[in-house]
């Protein structure tokens, strides 16, 4: 079973969004390009990721993707240092 970008976009959305229950989480697609905004403990985040990478990532890679990426956000929201981050 083949699945698109559309289907590990969902799949990223989802990982955050029960990782992070704390913090809301949106999500856009436009120009090839996925956006996930995530705003925790009053700081705001913006990942993107490229249309034609996402679909080359497996799905054991995109959980490692999302748990980066909740790593990220925790410690810098935890420490309160930087209000966004890439």
């Amino acid at each position: 079973m083949t699945i698109g970008a559309e289907e590990r976009a969902c799949m990223i959305l989802e990982g955050l969004s029960c990782q992070l229950s704390d913090g809301q989480v949106d999500y856009a697609a436009f120009g090839g390009q996925h956006e996930f905004v995530i705003t925790q403990a009053g700081a705001r985040f913006k990942v993107r990721f490229a249309e034609h990478k996402l679909v080359r990532k497996s799905i054991d890679e995109i959980q490692v993707l999302v748990d980066e990426v909740v790593a990220r956000v925790r410690a810098r929201t935890s420490s309160g240092a930087l209000r966004s981050a890439a």
